[in-house]
């Protein structure tokens, strides 16, 4: 058979242009990944050089109290440790207010964690998630469960239905359904003087916290700064703490200005006042839902972040679940949170997670080897 003059004619270009044909490739190829990986490229490039054009001022603002607790037994005794008066009179009443989304198994820890300190568990739900998109299970399906049937009397629960109104789905929905937390609290009975715990659910104050808050005269507003964990309290997360929880004293601020969420709000933090466990669920759905449902779901930049093996194996790492790098404004700081020092014992979990091993072995440490691996 003749050769092909054609084939012939192109094996001679590309032999005399070899140099172009590689280059091209290879610049195709490059263009190819950094178009398909153009969000992470920009966010780690951001993150690792943000020592160099950025800086938290809040944290040089912070003025943090050390927690003594309660131990002494006499508000007189614990309260001047603090630097705050013991209250006169009747102690106020605590409303703890919160968003419910699935986290039955949280709600359970934290219901359990407070019963003895606060008079009514103020529990938001959305008939959707923050991305609007429908859910399977409501809480009103859970409340007469044995794990919830002690606690009936104290939750006001109220489910909102905006999940048809004109919003972004993400932070407009999220930000609509905590607007309804200061006027759900009125409903439940709270008046002028009252506490008013606002956090997330997995955001969980010690019970003695909260106890020192109601005894003494801490002001009209103060944080509470959290241990950080992810996943289980065997995986400490960086920041190692957070302080966006407060606790606020109902009538020394514009009913609205209760439902601040993020940021500077005031200077005092009550320091290792509780614990905040985030992505800490039972299921790798769970999970996944989570992802896709809330307000930061635009961080999924490729479908593989939701796979269950790598959905699995980051739960056991303790690696961001969008594979985000750590907010850190010096290189120090930013080396410091890229280590994870997994915790050993129980001696820092809430109590109702330690007195019930069996079923929260997905909490504890270790989880990884004696659960995750084998669910």
């Amino acid at each position: 058979m003749l050769p092909n003059p054609h084939c012939s004619r192109s094996g001679r270009w590309l032999r005399s242009n070899y140099r172009v044909v590689v280059i091209v490739t290879v610049v195709a190829v490059l263009v190819t990944v950094v178009t398909l990986n153009a969000f992470m490229i920009v966010h780690r490039v951001t993150y690792l050089t943000r020592p160099l054009w950025d800086s938290n001022s809040e944290e040089t603002r912070w003025k943090t109290v050390t927690n003594f607790g309660t131990k002494p037994g006499d508000p007189e005794l614990y309260c001047p440790l603090h630097g705050w008066a013991a209250r006169s009179g009747p102690a106020p009443r605590v409303f703890d207010v919160f968003v419910f989304n699935m986290e039955t198994h949280m709600l359970e820890i934290r219901l359990n964690e407070l019963d003895a300190v606060v008079d009514k568990f103020v529990v938001i739900e959305a008939k959707c998630t923050f991305n609007r998109q429908p859910k399977s299970s409501l809480l009103a399906d859970h409340l007469d469960s044995d794990e919830f049937r002690a606690f009936r009397a104290k939750i006001h629960y109220v489910l909102v239905d905006i999940c048809n109104d004109d919003l972004e789905p993400g932070f407009p929905v999220e930000g609509a359904i905590r607007s309804h937390a200061i006027r759900e609290t009125r409903q439940a009975g709270a008046v002028d003087g009252d506490l008013f715990i606002f956090s997330d659910l997995d955001e969980l104050p010690r019970l003695d916290s909260i106890k020192l808050l109601r005894s003494c005269d801490f002001g009209p507003r103060i944080h509470l700064q959290l241990d950080n964990y992810r996943y289980s309290f065997g995986l400490p997360a960086y920041p190692e703490s957070t302080h966006r929880s407060t606790v606020s004293v109902i009538g020394r601020f514009p009913d609205k200005d209760l439902v601040a969420r993020f940021g500077y709000l005031t200077d005092a933090q009550l320091g290792d006042a509780g614990w905040h466990c985030s992505w800490c669920f039972p299921t790798v759905d769970m999970v996944r839902q989570k992802m896709l449902g809330y307000s930061h779901s635009d961080r999924i930049h490729s479908q593989h972040l939701l796979d269950e093996d790598e959905i699995r194996r980051k739960m056991c790492t303790g690696e961001d679940m969008f594979e985000f790098l750590p907010e850190g404004y010096t290189f120090h700081s930013l080396a410091c949170q890229m280590r994870i020092v997994p915790k050993t014992g129980d001696s820092h979990v809430p109590d109702h997670v330690a007195r019930n091993p069996t079923r929260f072995r997905f909490l504890l440490p270790g989880a990884c080897d004696a659960y995750w691996k084998h669910s």
